[in-house]
């Protein structure tokens, strides 16, 4: 039995991979990988004990996967520094995925996932605009979100909510990052 851990920043991405996991293990009809998802108290928080917690996992076949969000870092400067972290502590069975800014530019790359979720008539036709065709360009993903739903996008909830909707099949989504986690999970399943 192969076992994944998920390294989280927040709460959200918590709430959102374990729906996207679940449903991903009922496609492929795979059951034999366990999922786990250790969230901590942000970024800065993960970034300070990941190593510990790997090294202290007692798990056997366990491969990491850290998921952060890039925010106001450049996301090679972040993937950089945690690579070369987990390789000076010889710590090779991880791998490493950032959002494109944050957790939401996965949202508004699937427009349709949202207008599903909040009833947001005539959304997923705008996917093809400039503004929605690479949402991890967008420089603030989650008060774009908030602004089309109306405000009722809160993050905890409307993270458990469109993952349910959101696409699974691989490219279809507008967020490139998106499709590399996805990739990365399915790899795993």
């Amino acid at each position: 039995m192969k076992n994944i851990v998920f390294f989280l920043e927040e709460k959200s991405a918590k709430v959102f991979l374990e729906i996207i996991v679940n449903r991903l293990k009922t496609k492929y009809d795979n059951y034999d990988t366990n999922f786990y998802f250790i969230t901590f108290e942000g970024k800065s928080d993960l970034l300070k004990k990941y190593i510990k917690k790997i090294k202290h996992w007692n798990l056997p076949n366990s491969n990491f996967l850290i998921f952060i969000d890039e925010d106001n870092n450049k996301c090679i400067d972040l993937k950089n520094k945690i690579k070369n972290e987990l390789q000076s502590n010889n710590l090779g069975n991880t791998i490493i995925r950032i959002a494109c800014k944050e957790l939401e530019s996965f949202y508004l790359g699937d427009l349709k996932a949202v207008e599903s979720v909040y009833n947001v008539n005539n959304l997923a036709r705008h996917q093809n605009k400039k503004l929605y065709r690479q949402p991890d360009f967008y420089p603030d993903p989650k008060g774009r979100l908030i602004k089309l739903t109306d405000n009722n996008y809160q993050e905890v909830d409307g993270s458990r909510k469109i993952a349910d909707y959101i696409n699974l099949d691989l490219n279809i989504n507008k967020s490139s990052s998106y499709n590399c986690l996805l990739k990365s999970i399915i790899k795993y399943i």
